[in-house]
């Protein structure tokens, strides 16, 4: 080979590493990923709520929770009654023929309508209609005539003026509010899975275009070095290698992608929205300026709104409540009914119009009231239980944000270090370019160049979304 020819292979060897050098560092320095094009985590958390099936199934369930309530509120709905009572007399007494016949007999009817008020207070107001048959004409009651009736019963000690049905309806409510958080809360962990199921698509497809990549250096490679081959600059021995090398990424990149696609199928399934493989996804909009926390602002902010902080308020506020109840069974059964009654023709002895009042006042008491010191005693324990839980709780939840604070911190500081790596790496790859131009350089250097490459951009991406996620 004379000079002019070993000067024609320089230069085309030049120029065609100088062409795959900086297509490889314009890929690799560059490339970066973004699901807006196809689906943000904005819509993802949209599509969730409004099409995800088992976000639905839960919602259904909120609108039930207060099937408690509502039963025991029944039992204050007005009512309506009808009564009627009949008395028959058969005579066998010869001395009482004189006033009554054989068969005598007494009929009464009553409507009454009423209702009875969260207060325990009872109103009544009724119609009565009395008939006496089989009396002799001389001793006929002419006493036929409808009366009305009016009547108001209170408690006045036991659930007195209703206090116990006050407490068992905040009872009810504290209830009814804990199970729809728990619904709430449910609702949040389907949300919560589509999230980490976002996150993981995103993960998956960097994985399958890493492999992509390295595919693609490895195959501009091979062309060079075929045809350095082909002019007798290297050994035949590197074009294998780099066969083995090709057909080992190629295989990996098949392998991530369909781990990619499995990712997007079940993320498809929890919006339950279908999903077309965007041929190009870009990670965009992720954070990546260090975020700060005010710790004491986050520390309320959970026990403000996590469901299982807020259930245990209310869980110690329902004891609480049941305790007044249990100290309130524990007094007499007190209770005061008037009536007034209308006797339109005074019953054969009253005067027509005459009016009729009735007092009752009645007092019970339960002289052995066991049942009521068993559930005060273990009110008592069963509150500092509850007392106990919170305590543990509260220590968790602060424990867990410290924990996430603090990894935030990590993440980012090795995010910062990453992006750093790069950049360090793109230097060493500009200076083997330039040991290229001066014939100074093997094919391992260049792969292990390229290898490097593209690790340090996927532990920066690693990190960066590390550090989003847990924001």
């Amino acid at each position: 080979m004379n000079k002019k020819e070993i000067l024609r292979v320089l230069l085309v060897l030049f120029f065609s590493s100088q062409l795959y050098a900086n297509d490889i560092l314009e890929k690799v320095g560059t490339y970066e990923y973004d699901l807006n094009n196809s689906l943000s985590l904005k819509q993802v958390i949209n599509n969730v709520l409004e099409n995800s099936l088992k976000a639905k199934s839960v919602l259904y369930q909120i609108p039930q929770k207060d099937s408690d309530k509502l039963k025991y509120n029944t039992q204050f709905s007005p009512y309506v009654a009808l009564q009627h009572q009949q008395y028959i007399l058969n005579n066998k007494e010869p001395k009482l023929a004189a006033f009554i016949e054989n068969n005598t007999g007494f009929s009464q009817h009553t409507l009454v309508t009423g209702k009875k008020f969260e207060t325990e207070t009872e109103l009544g107001f009724g119609v009565s209609k009395s008939d006496i048959y089989g009396l002799k004409s001389n001793y006929a009651s002419t006493a036929n005539d409808p009366m009305t009736f009016f009547s108001i019963k209170q408690s006045l000690l036991k659930n007195g003026f209703g206090i116990n049905n006050s407490n068992t309806k905040k009872i009810l409510d504290n209830q009814c509010i804990s199970q729809k958080n728990n619904s709430l809360n449910q609702v949040a962990l389907v949300v919560s899975e589509a999230i980490v199921s976002y996150w993981d698509v995103v993960e998956r497809y960097r994985l399958y275009k890493n492999e992509e990549l390295k595919e693609q250096a490895y195959l501009k490679i091979r062309k060079v070095l075929k045809s350095n081959v082909n002019i007798g600059l290297v050994e035949e021995d590197s074009l294998h290698q780099y066969n083995a090398l090709i057909l080992s990424s190629s295989s990996k990149k098949e392998i991530n992608r369909n781990a990619y696609e499995e990712s997007l199928a079940k993320l498809a399934i929890l919006i339950n929205k279908p999903l077309q493989d965007p041929n190009n996804m870009k990670l965009a909009g992720l954070d990546e300026v260090i975020a700060t926390f005010n710790f004491k602002e986050y520390l309320e902010k959970a026990f403000k709104n996590r469901a299982d902080h807020k259930n245990i308020l209310l869980a110690i506020n329902s004891l609480k409540l049941k305790r007044k109840i249990i100290k309130n069974e524990s007094l007499p059964d007190m209770t005061l009914k008037y009536q007034l009654t209308n006797i339109p023709d005074g019953g054969g002895m009253l005067n027509p119009g005459s009016l009729l009042h009735n007092m009752e006042f009645g007092v019970s008491y339960l002289l052995d009231n066991k049942k009521n010191e068993i559930e005060t005693r273990d009110g008592n324990y069963q509150l500092a239980q509850l007392e106990l839980q919170k305590m543990q709780l509260q220590q968790e939840i602060e424990y867990e944000i410290k924990n996430i604070i603090g990894k935030i911190d990590v993440f980012y500081s090795s995010y910062q270090k990453a992006r750093e790596a790069r950049k360090e790496a793109s230097i060493y790859f500009n200076l083997l370019i330039k040991k290229l131009k001066q014939g100074r350089l093997n094919s391992v250097q260049l792969t292990d160049a390229v290898d490097m490459m593209i690790n340090v951009r996927k532990f920066e991406t690693t990190m960066l979304l590390s550090y989003n996620k847990l924001l």
